[in-house]
């Protein structure tokens, strides 16, 4: 759905639990560590504008953009693994409920023990996309299923999405785009 004054695509959906509990675990992840919500801005952008994103079309879902990064900044150490540290998150539980929970201040006790990595919003964006520039994804699936809907039938082949985008824009246009935005 496009909000027609601001142009700005929304998704509406009424007491759905699974993306209530996928904004929380992004809500909780940008409590532990602000850079996440701009990377997470930054990264998306580009990916709408690379075609990388596009669950319309058969592509990845802003969502799974997230777990991306997600996954980058644990492996570079900037973000613990949250449903590890929080067992509860792996369950179903009523998301109403858990947000009477004090998270934001147990993440606040753990960021002060674990400290800052130092690296600036440019380092984390520029290894993010260094990291899934490089790794390849072999995947040798028949099938892809998504909430009980059959998405793929047939062998997934290797894609590198990133050489189509950088094949239409040099990465310092992109960076001349992206990096204001960082900064919001």
């Amino acid at each position: 759905m496009l909000h027609e004054t601001t142009n700005v695509e929304i998704d509406v959906s009424i007491d759905n639990e699974p993306p209530k509990r996928n904004t929380m675990l992004l809500s909780l992840y940008g409590q532990f560590d602000a850079r996440f919500s701009k990377l997470c801005r930054a990264v998306k952008k580009w990916a709408a504008e690379s075609g990388v994103e596009n669950s319309r079309n058969g592509r990845i879902n802003s969502f799974s953009i997230c777990l991306l990064l997600i996954h980058y900044l644990q492996r570079v150490k900037v973000l613990p693994n949250l449903q590890r540290m929080f067992p509860e998150l792996n369950k179903a539980f009523d998301v109403n409920q858990f947000n009477e929970r004090n998270i934001a201040q147990e993440l606040r006790n753990m960021k002060s023990e674990s400290g800052n990595d130092g690296n600036s919003l440019g380092a984390l964006y520029w290894g993010f996309m260094k990291n899934n520039q490089v790794v390849e994804l072999e995947l040798e699936l028949d099938r892809i299923f998504w909430e009980d809907r059959e998405l793929l039938k047939g062998r997934v082949e290797r894609q590198k999405p990133y050489e189509f985008y950088l094949a239409k824009k040099s990465m310092k246009e992109f960076w001349l785009e992206v990096t204001p935005m960082m900064f919001l």
